[in-house]
């Protein structure tokens, strides 16, 4: 995917940043370029940002990670990304912690116009759906996973990515085609690539799969290009360059295809 060449061929937007909600974001990590951001479950503001997990670090460096830095990977955008810490260290969170986290960036940091959010329950609470509904009325583009159970989202939702107006994001196989594990249905807005992504993860880089991979994908090709996509998402279509097959072993290794 030569993301580089789309690089050159967007103008600078007048926002500049991703907000990511998630375990945290080590930004310590020399690869991701971090902000201060926003602890929820401490409701710590100014947030250095941290991730003992590290869902959300590889999440943020498949949306962000710096590119001509000679070190790692380039992310699909680069963007830098704001921290919100809504989950905890097993991965798992309270959705109070969600509706919390989605809430401060909505009153204080409006500059901020993509939110990628790669978690999702089963549950509807009132709470949250209203909160999503205040984020896409205002135009805020709202990216969320599709869910991990190989289900039809049509007939058992997955939220908040079954919210109207959230870009639900499902996974693609390296070959294209939807990953096994990836949820779908019409409610599923796009596929993007979610199999064997390389990002970042503690200090190094690890390969991960999930519709967790996939959303940052989406995320970042909005930022690129302000528009949302639809159906699948190639990523070779913002460049007019795709991998031949001498490439595809680096393609991969670096762009997570």
């Amino acid at each position: 995917m030569r993301a580089e060449e789309a690089w050159k061929r967007v103008s600078k937007p007048a926002h500049d940043t991703i907000a990511v909600f998630d375990t945290g974001v080590n930004c310590a990590h020399p690869d991701i370029p971090c902000i201060r951001g926003y602890d929820a479950i401490s409701h710590k503001m100014d947030w250095e940002g941290t991730d003992a997990n590290v869902h959300g670090t590889h999440v943020a460096s498949v949306a962000c990670s710096t590119s001509h830095n000679s070190i790692g990977i380039s992310g699909v955008s680069d963007f830098k990304v704001y921290p919100v810490r809504v989950l905890g260290d097993s991965g798992g969170g309270s959705l109070f912690y969600l509706a919390r986290g989605l809430e401060h960036v909505r009153r204080n940091r409006p500059d901020i116009r993509i939110y990628n959010l790669s978690l999702g329950t089963g549950a509807n609470p009132p709470v949250l759906a209203k909160i999503i509904r205040k984020l896409t009325r205002d135009g805020i583009h709202v990216v969320a996973a599709a869910g991990n159970d190989g289900k039809n989202n049509d007939i058992d939702p997955h939220y908040p990515a079954n919210y109207l107006g959230v870009v639900s994001v499902g996974a693609n196989t390296v070959q294209g085609v939807r990953a096994r594990f990836s949820n779908y249905g019409a409610s599923v807005r796009v596929f993007a690539p979610g199999e064997n992504i390389v990002a970042a993860w503690k200090g190094g880089y690890r390969y991960w799969s999930g519709t967790s991979m996939a959303a940052p994908h989406v995320a970042g090709a909005i930022a690129l290009t302000g528009r949302v996509p639809n159906g699948t998402l190639d990523l070779t279509k913002l460049t007019g360059y795709a991998c031949n097959e001498e490439d595809l072993r680096q393609c991969k290794k670096r762009c997570g295809k």
